[in-house]
């Protein structure tokens, strides 16, 4: 996996309206714009941030094939986050989910599309937790 660095600042802004649209009733929205730092705003500087294309459908419930993750990877997971996980030489998203107390007996990698089976990770597996999901960016469909 090739890493790429995100930096605290880019040259890239984009336009932004200063105002709240709603989900729900209609509601006037204003015409001012502001430029903003996309990738300010979802790395906040930390030079751990990586961003990813996903690939697959064992997510799908929370995360589509195309969509795109924000990873920390100087975040240690807790219970139910979303990691990125290198699993026999391979990498995969999952719901992480230590069993028994404080994990003692064993870690479970869970899909979010039931089609899929949960997978233990068990001592004789290559694994390694590469970091946890912050940020979900759907594409339209």
């Amino acid at each position: 996996m090739k890493l790429h660095p995100l930096f605290d600042e880019s040259d890239y802004l984009t336009d932004a309206l200063l105002a709240r649209v709603s989900a729900g009733e209609p509601i006037e929205i204003g015409d001012e714009f502001e430029q903003i730092d996309l990738n300010f705003m979802l790395t906040r500087g930390n030079p751990y941030a990586l961003l990813l294309r996903v690939q697959g459908e064992s997510m799908s419930a929370e995360i589509r094939d195309g969509d795109w993750v924000m990873l920390d990877r100087s975040r240690s997971p807790q219970p139910n986050d979303i990691i990125l996980a290198r699993l026999a030489g391979g990498y995969t998203l999952k719901r992480h989910k230590p069993h028994g107390h404080r994990g003692r007996n064993g870690l479970y990698l869970v899909p979010a599309n039931e089609v899929f089976q949960p997978r233990r990770v068990t001592e004789d597996d290559s694994f390694e937790i590469i970091g946890v999901v912050t940020h979900i960016i759907h594409q339209a469909v």
